[in-house]
């Protein structure tokens, strides 16, 4: 969901609680009802948000709001796949579809296809080293596999703080 755009000063209570209950909440409660009947080798594919993880832009202002609920849900599935490494899971930004959501939005748009054919792949025996990872839909899979081995022993395709030692 895409909550009403405005700045953080003054923004609307409701309107942020509306936008974490369905994007954060709802992933919790879809990995609160999955894991019970999940079948040995199960994959959950997150169908996040880069906005989650961008610096604020002036190409698409006012956006904090989606921006903290999908990045909330990011970090809450990374420890979901923490926690239970017996599930693949692999979460995608899944390009910029054009939808009922997003009507003002004034940034190129993907085919609802493109995410549609990776996720596809994703669930391949070929995609397994993305398991943990964050990957864009638009991103070649032939220049994926090509570093396999890097992304796969790597923090590479993380969301996290690097450059300094902790």
């Amino acid at each position: 969901m895409l909550p009403k755009a405005g700045p953080v000063y003054g923004y609307d209570e409701a309107q942020l609680r509306q936008g974490f209950e369905i994007n954060v909440i709802g992933t919790f409660n879809s990995l609160q009802v999955f894991l019970p009947l999940a079948a040995p080798g199960a994959k959950v594919i997150y169908t996040g948000s880069g906005i989650g993880h961008w610096a604020p832009m002036t190409e698409v202002p006012g956006v904090f709001s989606y921006a903290a609920a999908k990045a909330a849900a990011l970090k809450m599935v990374d420890y979901f796949a923490f926690e239970n490494p017996h599930v693949h899971v692999v979460s995608i930004q899944p390009g910029i579809i054009a939808t009922g959501i997003n009507p003002d939005l004034s940034v190129g748009f993907d085919t609802v296809e493109l995410p549609a054919h990776f996720i596809v792949w994703l669930t391949s025996v070929e995609a397994e080293f993305l398991k943990g990872k964050f990957v864009w839909a638009n991103w070649d899979a032939q220049e994926l596999l090509a570093r396999a081995e890097e992304i796969k022993s790597t923090m590479l395709l993380r969301v996290t703080l690097n450059g300094v030692e902790m």
